[in-house]
């Protein structure tokens, strides 16, 4: 099954070429074991790049690891930095399937962990070194 068009896919080549670091770890998820058009995706996705590696869990076999990750509810992607044998959870999780805009959002997330840099501006940075306690921030978007 192909869910991404031609076009998509030369535009993520570009970007992928282009703006792809070091090597992230999509960590998938899921209820059940069966396929679904989330697995197709992180498919396509990572056929683009050797830089981007795909594993899926089911979140009830493997409730350690989904602790680990703070995932309390599939299906979840955690977008990590691979650095060897070694995952780095920056906290860029997605629920549900990314289509329509979070799409681009699910894209942009892989980019700034591969880039290993949020893009946030130096008064940014700043703002957040002052906090004194744990942020937890969520967005959530529903299509329309």
């Amino acid at each position: 099954m192909k869910l991404l068009n031609d076009e998509i896919v030369i535009q993520l080549r570009g970007v992928f070429d282009s703006q792809f670091n070091l090597p992230v770890e999509i960590i998938h998820f899921s209820k059940d074991d069966k396929c679904d058009e989330i697995v197709f995706l992180l498919d396509e996705i990572s056929s683009l790049t050797d830089k981007l590696h795909i594993s899926h869990y089911n979140l009830e076999t493997y409730p350690k690891l989904a602790e680990t990750y703070a995932v309390e509810q599939a299906p979840c992607l955690v977008v990590a930095g691979r650095d060897g044998d070694d995952l780095i959870d920056y906290g860029v999780h997605f629920y549900g399937l990314p289509s329509g805009f979070e799409f681009g959002s699910l894209i942009q997330g892989i980019i700034q962990v591969s880039r290993r840099d949020s893009g946030l501006i130096p008064e940014s940075r700043e703002r957040l070194k002052a906090l004194t306690q744990p942020v937890h921030l969520k967005v959530f978007v529903t299509p329309t």
